[in-house]
Parts: C-alpha cells; sequence; structure tokens
C-alpha cells in the first residue's frame, strides 16, 4: 500500500527489533508502562542485581567516602581549618566513580533487557554511559549555580549554614532538580535508542532525540517525572538511617570543637561506613528499575511516533 518509502523501511526496521522484544514496542500510558516495567524486574530482578552488584557496591563505597570528606569539610569550615590534600584526592577519585560506574550498570541493565551479547554492547554502553555520566555532572553544577541564586536573591529564606534552614534548602533542591531535569528527558531517551540500536551513531541519536523529543515532550515528562517522584520517595525513606548516622556524626565533631567530650562508641565510624555503603548499594539498585522504566518509556515513545507517521503518510 506504501511503496518503496523511507515511511516504509522505517516500518521495516521497526518491525524486526519488535521480534527482538514484543514487550517494547507497545502504546502504553505512564501507568502501564510502571506496570510493565515493575512485571519485568520481579522476572528478571535476580539476574539483574547480579550483573550490577560490583559496579553499584564500588560506587556505594565511593560515594560514602563522599560523604565523610563532605561532613569533614564542613567541621573544618567551623574550626577554621582547609581541608585536607588526602581529602581532596579521596573526593578527585571518588566523584568519578560515583558518576561513572551506576551509568555502566544501567548500561548493563539496557543490554539484559534487550538480550544484547555482551561482547557487541559492552563499547556503547561505556560510550553513553560516559556522556550520561557528564551530562550528569553538567546538570549537578547547573543545580548549584542555581541554588546559589536563589540564596543571593533571597537570603532570608536559604541561609546555608543555619541547620534551622536544612529543610528550606531540601525544598529548593528538589523543585530547581525537577525544574532542569525537563530539558533533559529528551536525552534519556536518546541515550535508551543509543544503546539498544547497534548501527545507530551517538551524534544522529541525539539529533532523533531532539525531534521525538520536541513532538511528544508532554508524554515523556509526564513519565520522567512519574518515575522521578516514586524513585524521590523511595529515596528519602531508604536514605534515612544515612541521615541520621550523618548527623549525629556531624554533631558530634561539632560538640567537641566546642570542649564536649566524644559521645560516640569506639566503633562508629566504620559502622557508619558499613551501613552507608548497604544504605547506598540499596539506593543505586533504584536505578535499576529507573533503567527498566526508561527502556519501556523509550518503546512507547517509538511506537507513538511510528502511528504519527503513519497516521500523516495517510492524510
Amino acid at each position: 500500500v506504501f511503496g518503496i518509502s523511507p515511511t516504509n523501511i522505517f516500518i521495516t526496521q521497526h518491525q524486526i527489533h519488535k521480534t527482538m522484544n514484543e514487550n517494547l514496542y507497545k502504546t502504553r500510558s505512564v501507568l502501564a508502562n510502571m506496570k510493565t516495567t515493575i512485571n519485568t524486574l520481579l522476572q528478571h530482578y535476580p539476574t539483574l542485581f547480579y550483573k550490577t552488584l560490583i559496579p553499584y557496591l564500588v560506587a556505594a563505597m565511593a560515594l560514602t567516602t563522599l560523604l565523610f570528606n563532605g561532613t569533614n569539610a564542613v567541621v573544618n569550615f567551623y574550626s577554621g581549618n582547609d581541608p585536607s590534600l588526602l581529602q581532596v584526592l579521596l573526593s578527585l577519585v571518588a566523584l568519578p566513580l560515583t558518576l561513572l560506574l551506576p551509568a555502566v550498570a544501567m548500561g548493563i541493565v539496557f543490554g539484559k533487557l534487550h538480550q544484547q551479547p555482551r561482547a557487541r554492547c559492552i563499547k556503547r554502553n561505556l560510550v553513553a554511559a560516559l556522556a550520561f555520566a557528564l551530562l550528569t555532572l553538567a546538570l549537578y553544577l547547573l543545580l548549584e549555580w542555581a541554588q546559589y541564586g536563589v540564596q543571593t536573591l533571597w537570603p532570608s529564606l536559604i541561609r546555608e549554614n543555619d541547620l534551622n534552614d536544612t529543610q528550606n534548602i531540601e525544598t529548593i533542591k528538589y523543585a530547581l532538580t525537577f525544574i532542569l531535569l525537563l530539558p533533559f528527558c529528551p536525552l534519556n531517551f536518546a541515550f535508551t535508542k543509543y544503546i539498544i540500536t547497534p548501527t545507530l551513531p551517538l551524534r544522529k541519536a541525539l539529533k532523533e532525540a531532539f525531534t521525538t523529543g520536541r513532538r511528544n515532550w508532554g508524554y515523556l515528562v509526564s513519565n520522567q517525572a512519574a518515575i522521578c517522584f516514586l524513585c524521590g520517595v523511595a529515596y528519602c525513606l531508604i536514605s534515612i538511617p544515612v541521615r541520621i548516622l550523618l548527623n549525629a556524626y556531624y554533631l558530634n565533631a561539632i560538640g567537641m570543637l566546642q570542649g564536649d567530650a566524644n559521645g560516640l562508641p569506639a566503633h562508629f565510624v566504620p559502622m557508619m561506613f558499613a551501613v552507608c555503603t548497604l544504605i547506598g548499594l540499596l539506593l543505586f539498585q533504584l536505578l535499576n528499575v529507573y533503567a527498566a522504566f526508561e527502556y519501556f518509556m523509550y518503546g512507547a515513545t517509538e511506537q507513538r511516533a511510528l502511528e504519527k507517521q503513519q497516521q500523516q503518510h495517510l492524510r
């Protein structure tokens, strides 16, 4: 009916990919994407957990090191001392590991979901993981600059060194994070498509992501908002032990600077490191949920784009 045309070629390629995963290319709502994600994770989560254990564990240890260094930096600030060279070096090593290893693990999840041979997809996953990590770092820097701007414009709303304003700081950070995530929604779609499409160059994936994101921006944002909200709630609940331990460590250090006795047991620091690493591992496991959701959101978006192309051709 259509004859030989780019649209017909696109449909043929789409049908080839559809045979690889029948659950991927379907028109789904946000709730349907969540349901499909949950069902898939229930079936394959032991395998995904085993394949991503080492990257997430190392990343959790690096994140715990950053938390320790950050807390010690605040303590040094109150005591009038500069951070030590060891703290700076540990942060320079831990920060790339914290950013890159979770992205690599997410690439592994995409490869497993799409049944890609490990030898073929590992290189593409690493390239996409590196690009994703760099964009995450850019988003973090934008967030810090945005927070600094808010503090400059409304100094009475946020005073960073005032413990009573911690809740205001967290609220502003979450709000700014959500606002800055909106332009990044098509990029998540691009990296997913790049990882699971062996012959697609990264530049072309980014170019197509802009077009697809512009045409399906509302659908992508609604999906991103839903999964970020659920993962954010889970993050707040899971991270409660870490917040308690860090707060105890921080307040005890401040008290010691003011002449109080050490109120923590001798084994507190190694126990804190172990607990923070374990909680960090659980938090990074949320990225498996996020990656699976992104995978099915990509398939639903591609299906929506295909249906729109078919409707335009018929007109």
